[in-house]
């Protein structure tokens, strides 16, 4: 049977208050009021029913008959306590959990008492709760540490209200924590049971363990330990393109190995298969100059490729003498690559045991190290029909990529001399050390070549030869 008792305090400033009326509301209104005496200040209400609200309001009287508008409360009767308890035992501790009460009567509820003890119990009058915990709608939980490993506990959990009542006799459940005996459990992989694997492949692992903290954590491809670490996550670079065994095409076995602090281990393996593909090209970040450099070799040459592969430069197509080895960080560099006078093309290739990639992404530099050298030894032929045969030698050092040759009537001493015009075509350069020209008439002219390179440097003229047609 529920009982609501009553305090508050009463009126003593006013002299004239000869009374007290405590009214009782059950929900179907006030009832007609009970009297009570002017020095009364608690009152107790039998034989009420659980889980419900009332509503209490105290007035005063006064000797010309006036009543206050009065205090009120609406105190609450004590709750069910929770169903559904239950009790899961761990290293040193316990986990409760148990169901919150219906959805109508979870607004009268302030939270949920937990209580505990080594000896069997009925009813908690006495006993202080170890834990309060909140109403949440979804479910209660607690975990009660500090236990004694394989010793029993008995566990209830109350219905608090929101008068702060709650149910003194109990249902207890029992539980006795254990030392953890499990290990490490894989939380999340980036393998998966046959897996094909084409290209080096870096394996992601993180493990959990509801107890102890991790160990170890280690990943071995057929029995090769590839990393060890100690903390619950770890990545492991599997290089397909490297030499071994276990990089090989074919089916491999991927062994994940853990531990916790109290020496509980597993171990979880993966089939795989490995198939290589060809190599990904590399991919050439270098601090090539843009435009035009003097000099005819480069400080440096950088990309980026898997681990391990062999990087090999082209420059124009020819590949260069030396190699380089991509390194951890996924990074190669070439300390020095020589060019040639004008436009260069440099590409990378990278290789493993795969066999090759395709060639990189192009850079592109021109190396201007000043106009070439003069022609020299310039002949000239006349021929049949007006025509002038010419043939020279270049200069030594740098080759031309073109050459002018200038016509004038009277001997000079540079192209730019008064009077001195280029007769070639420039729609069909003269790219050998030799050309033919048709003069307008047949009258003695003199000739000179000039040599260009790429970047259109222009050398100092040849002799000067004159000639009729």
């Amino acid at each position: 049977v529920n009982t609501i008792v009553l305090g508050w305090t009463r009126n003593q400033s006013d002299p004239d208050v000869t009374g007290q009326t405590l009214y009782f509301n059950a929900g179907t209104g006030e009832d007609g009021g009970t009297p009570l005496g002017a020095g009364v200040n608690s009152y107790t209400k039998n034989g009420l029913s659980d889980e419900t609200q009332y509503t209490f309001r105290v007035t005063v009287k006064d000797t010309d008959g006036n009543e206050s508008a009065g205090a009120f409360i609406q105190p609450v009767t004590v709750l069910r306590n929770p169903a559904n308890l239950s009790a899961v035992p761990w290293n040193g501790k316990v986990t409760l959990t148990w169901e919150d009460l219906p959805s109508n009567l979870l607004g009268y509820v302030a939270g949920y008492n937990v209580y505990y003890s080594q000896n069997p119990f009925s009813y908690v009058t006495g006993f202080t709760p170890a834990v309060r915990v909140s109403a949440t709608g979804m479910g209660g939980q607690a975990v009660i540490t500090g236990l004694t490993n394989g010793v029993p506990y008995y566990f209830a959990v109350t219905t608090v209200n929101v008068s702060g009542g709650e149910r003194k006799t109990v249902t207890t459940v029992s539980a006795a924590p254990r030392s953890d005996m499990e290990p490490p459990v894989i939380d999340s992989i980036n393998i998966t049971e046959g897996q094909v694997i084409t290209e080096p492949y870096t394996i992601n692992v993180k493990v959990k363990d509801a107890e102890s903290a991790v160990a170890s954590l280690a990943v071995d491809v057929d029995g090769v330990n590839l990393i060890t670490g100690t903390s619950s996550s770890i990545s492991a670079f599997y290089n397909i393109g490297l030499q071994g065994a276990i990089y090989q095409n074919g089916n491999h076995s991927i062994r994940i190995r853990t531990a916790d602090t109290l020496g509980n281990q597993a171990a979880y393996s993966f089939g795989v298969m490995v198939s290589g593909a060809a190599p990904r090209p590399p991919v050439l970040t270098g601090t090539i100059p843009s435009g035009t450099v003097s000099t005819p070799t480069l400080t440096s040459v950088n990309g980026t490729a898997e681990e391990a592969q062999t990087i090999t430069l082209l420059v124009n197509g020819v590949q260069w003498s030396q190699t380089a080895v991509v390194n951890g960080a996924g990074q190669f560099t070439f300390a020095a690559a020589a060019i040639s006078e004008g436009g260069n093309e440099l590409k990378a290739i990278a290789s493993d045991r795969r066999g090759s990639s395709a060639p990189s992404n192009s850079l592109y530099v021109t190396l201007d190290t000043g106009a070439p050298g003069g022609p020299h030894s310039l002949k000239a032929e006349a021929r049949a029909g007006g025509v002038v045969h010419f043939a020279w030698s270049p200069a030594a050092g740098e080759i031309p990529d073109r050459y002018h040759l200038y016509q004038s009537v009277s001997a000079f001493s540079s192209a730019t001399a008064p009077g001195v015009r280029a007769v070639d075509n420039p729609g069909s350069p003269i790219t050998v050390a030799e050309t033919t020209y048709l003069p307008d008439n047949d009258l003695v002219y003199y000739y000179a070549v000039t040599a260009l390179d790429e970047s259109g440097n222009e050398s100092p003229i040849s002799n000067v030869v004159s000639v009729a047609g």
